[in-house]
């Protein structure tokens, strides 16, 4: 009977010495978070308008900046959604355990996602921020943006009277999309973080009467610009033809909403596959 409540005895000893250890890995191995809830307020904003607000067919840009539209959510540091809402619906304050979350926002407009390349049907806006609930009140404040850039292209209405023919195709690391003359919606271009050197290639094909040659005539144009998320870059395109020599060329104007470059390009008759570059810094 002895010999029984002795191993009794030594298997309580050892199931606690255990839960002992347990208990002290548990502290050890990762950060402690103390039982208990918190709450965290949302202050969001959102700057999506490009520098200067447009309305197309399919695009509002100022309809961007209502942030009733957004979604809103918060994910553990397991990547597990935890809360979803509308931020018109947005529960103040927001109630959670204590520990870390990703607090994020987003709006889709003209049904693109985060992973849309090019569209004009609309743009992707997010923002994003980590919050550290212990078990009072914490603000959380970030500012939603496009995750892209704009691109568009003004043809002068006398193009027509000089060109047979005459487009742009703007070009990314992951998308190729082409201006043609009688187009009037910008182009919104996926773009990384930094940012990227968008290159913009203008197609001509000269009308026969403005070639001695008698021949219609193509050439190319190349222009490059590091285009930033949130910002537009437009070129004004137009004819330059000069009657004394019978020399025809074209203008172009760009426009980064706080400057602008005139920079006039005489194409000569042997102008086939002439290009010319040109790398601007925003």
């Amino acid at each position: 009977m002895r010999r029984k409540v002795t191993y009794w005895g030594m298997a309580c000893l050892l199931g606690g010495c255990l839960s002992l250890s347990s208990c002290q890995q548990e502290e050890l191995g990762g950060v402690p978070v103390a039982k208990g809830t918190g709450t965290i307020q949302l202050d969001l904003t959102a700057d999506a308008g490009f520098s200067s607000g447009s309305k197309t067919k399919a695009v509002d840009e100022d309809a961007y900046k209502n942030l009733n539209q957004y979604t809103v959510q918060i994910l553990d540091m397991n990547n597990n959604l935890k809360k979803e809402f509308t931020y018109s619906a947005n529960p103040e304050p927001v109630t959670l355990d204590n520990g870390s979350y990703l607090v994020k926002a987003f709006y889709k407009g003209g049904g693109v996602t985060a992973d849309t390349k090019s569209s004009r049907a609309g743009f992707y806006v997010e923002g994003s921020s980590i919050a550290n609930v212990e078990g009072e009140d914490t603000s959380v404040s970030f500012t939603c943006a496009p995750v892209c850039g704009k691109v568009k292209t003004a043809f002068d209405g006398k193009m027509a009277n000089y060109f047979e023919d005459y487009y742009v195709e703007y070009k990314t690391s992951s998308a190729t999309v082409r201006w043609e003359k009688a187009d009037t919606d910008p182009w919104y271009l996926w773009l990384p973080s930094g940012g990227e050197t968008v290159t913009a290639t203008i197609h001509l094909t000269a009308k026969k009467e403005y070639e001695p040659a008698g021949d219609a005539k193509e050439g190319t144009v190349v222009k490059t610009y590091k285009l930033l998320r949130n910002k537009s870059w437009t070129l004004s395109v137009a004819p330059n033809y000069s009657s004394s020599f019978g020399q025809l060329g074209i203008q172009i104007k760009i426009d980064e909403t706080t400057v602008d470059h005139e920079i006039p390009i005489e194409i000569p008759t042997e102008w086939i596959n002439a290009t010319e570059n040109e790398d601007s810094k925003s």
